[in-house]
């Protein structure tokens, strides 16, 4: 064992040390190309419906990665299957993407899964917020007759947005509950 612990230190020198720390540039740098190919891709295959960059894309996973506290590639991860879906702006990827980090690891529910309620919200705000509380009960009779309201309006877009934003909401607030009582373990 102290021949063995002798040699391995031996190792360990500046022209290894200078090696790894070029090894580990490089890997960084060849990770942060990729995202940022990965977020030109959403973009490109979504026209561009968030109405946004790859450098603004990588400045919200950043941020969510932080607010999450889970690495920036999974918030990448979360930030480009928001972006390419093309249905959401700038500001509600980096709110929904948040919301949806934390559904999967608090909640269990997967980034694919909030997207999609997160779609369907947006599609059809009332026929999707009556489905969504069926498993959620996030929808009060206030918040029902808004969005109800809204629709029977024409105002779509506004029925849509008051739906998604009380689901990221309510969403929000089943992790923040089911947070606080996990054990320290």
């Amino acid at each position: 064992a102290a021949a063995l612990g002798k040699y391995v230190l031996g190792l360990i020198n500046p022209v290894t040390l200078a090696a790894a720390a070029v090894a580990a540039l490089a890997y960084g740098y060849n990770q942060g190309a990729t995202e940022v190919q990965r977020f030109n891709a959403a973009l490109i295959t979504s026209n561009n419906a968030a109405g946004t960059t790859s450098d603004k894309l990588a400045d919200i996973a950043a941020g969510v990665a932080n607010i999450t506290n889970v690495t920036k590639g999974a918030a990448a991860e979360a930030v480009t299957a928001f972006a390419k879906s093309g249905a959401f702006n700038t500001d509600q990827i980096e709110r929904f993407s948040t919301v949806a980090i934390r559904a999967q690891r608090e909640v269990g529910t997967s980034v694919a899964d909030t997207i999609a309620a997160f779609e369907k919200l947006g599609q059809k705000p009332l026929e999707a917020s009556l489905k969504l509380n069926e498993g959620t009960n996030y929808l009060t009779r206030l918040l029902y007759e808004q969005i109800k309201a809204l629709e029977e309006q024409g105002r779509v877009t506004e029925a849509a947005a008051l739906a998604q934003s009380a689901y990221a909401d309510a969403s929000t607030s089943v992790a923040d509950k089911l947070e606080k009582n996990l054990g320290t373990i």
